[in-house]
């Protein structure tokens, strides 16, 4: 039988396990890995215990039973991953070798580390906490935002207003331009499609997405050179799981959605024109990081072709999770496992956080008002 940790176990092994690992001397650098996935673990298992834990730790009573079921079924899972680093740890901090071999020399106990199987175990324990971090900060923000959304079903702005007095265009904009860009301009076309059929006023004249680090189509190839980072070839189909946990459901169902769907599946990932800038009213991203890697594009295009590369009042960059009913700097893409129940159920939740944070921008910078 399987078991089941209360949140209370898990912040106990965690604080055991994290202990061994920060007394290992001149690590190598998976063990280094893993101990940045803890710190990373640490801030969700905070969050956590901040509103969904009881002084005994326990989960809250007042949790509805499939909310409290997934969380459980990720504690236990993060569980099994920790225990796994810990065993681990353990014998290096023994500086146990094979068949039990004790050596005198942290040195030693390095090479016998290295030579073994712990190197390629840490490895995969590293991606699976990781994955179940992901899957428990999804839970977190999802949970939080359903409970704000009962109390408060007209939440306040997040920004002041700033849009255009017309109509407007918006790129959303990732890294690979297969996920959550994908995802998110067939949305704000089935939104569009929504709103007017039910003669809805709608103000965005043209919503596109593409990817930064794509080499595909990119007309800032040379200027990207400059700021870094991996790029990936592109002309990709999207990833299929993103479409399906979007368009596999009895939502907006239509021709519409139907057309839309293979119209999606055929797009192909592309990168981005030199003119990104001029072209488009908001910027739609990610990540912090995303935000930060466009303002330095936006310089380098300013010095090489003037200020009409980028005229004032227009490209607001806006980071999309700030717009969502719990405010986040980041909505990550979910990363492939070997189970597909687990791969579909991350792209529902990140499609769920999208399309709340984008009706929610939709609301406070463009006076769109959701079809009843």
């Amino acid at each position: 039988m399987v078991y089941i940790p209360s949140p209370g176990d898990l912040w106990e092994i965690f604080k055991i396990v994290k202990e061994g690992i920060e007394k290992i001397k001149n690590a190598p650098a998976v063990v280094a890995s893993v101990e940045k996935r803890m710190d990373d673990l640490k801030a969700q298992l905070d969050r956590l215990k901040e509103h969904f834990v009881d002084k005994k730790g326990q989960i809250v009573k007042s949790l509805n039973k499939p909310a409290a079921d997934q969380l459980r079924r990720i504690l236990t899972e993060l569980y099994q991953d920790i225990d796994g680093v810990g065993k681990i740890i353990g014998v290096w901090n023994d500086k146990t070798g094979p068949f039990g071999t004790t050596f005198r020399f942290e040195i030693v106990a390095q090479a016998a580390f290295a030579l073994g199987k712990n190197p390629e175990r840490l490895e995969k324990l590293e991606k699976e906490i990781e994955y179940h971090r992901s899957e428990l900060s999804t839970w977190i923000t999802l949970t939080i935002l359903e409970t704000i959304n009962q109390k408060k079903p007209d939440p306040k702005p997040l920004q002041n207003k700033s849009a255009p007095a017309g109509d407007v265009s918006i790129i959303f904009l990732d890294k690979e331009n297969i996920g959550r860009s994908k995802i998110a301009e067939a949305y704000a076309k089935l939104v569009q499609d929504w709103t007017i059929k039910s003669k809805g006023h709608w103000r965005i004249k043209d919503s596109q997405s593409a990817g930064f680090n794509v080499s595909h189509c990119n007309e800032c190839l040379e200027q990207l050179k400059t700021i870094g980072g991996r790029m990936w070839p592109g002309d990709a189909a999207p990833h299929p799981m993103a479409l399906s946990a979007l368009f596999d459901n009895a939502l907006f169902k239509s021709d519409f959605k139907d057309k839309l769907w293979d119209t999606m599946a055929k797009s192909r990932s592309h990168g981005i024109r030199n003119t990104i800038f001029k072209d488009h009213d908001y910027i739609i991203v990610f990540t912090p990081a995303m935000k930060k890697a466009l303002e330095a594009l936006k310089e380098t295009l300013v010095k090489q072709y003037g200020p009409s590369a980028a005229p004032p009042n227009k490209a607001k960059v806006i980071i999309l999770g700030q717009y969502g009913n719990v405010k986040t700097n980041y909505i990550v893409q979910p990363s492939d496992t070997k189970d597909p129940q687990k791969d579909r159920r991350a792209w529902n939740q990140l499609v769920g956080t999208i399309k709340v944070a984008f009706k929610n921008f939709l609301k406070f910078e463009l006076d769109w008002a959701q079809p009843r």
